[in-house]
């Protein structure tokens, strides 16, 4: 499935580059689709975001 991506999401991705947040680069969208689905507040995105992102870097470590 091909998917025009959206100028902002053009910018999400590269300003999450820029943090290293690379699990949140790499699933931006289903990500997002995830927060819109669950309705989350803002406060409850980031955290869910960051969560998620935590969660990956702690599976990351383990493997190493």
């Amino acid at each position: 499935m091909t998917e025009i991506m959206r100028e902002t999401d053009k910018q999400l991705k590269d300003m999450a580059e820029r943090l290293r947040l690379c699990m949140l680069r790499d699933n931006m969208s289903e990500l997002m689709n995830m927060a819109t689905e669950r309705r989350l507040s803002p406060r409850e995105l980031l955290m869910f975001l960051f969560n998620k992102e935590i969660e990956q870097r702690e599976i990351n470590r383990i493997k190493l």
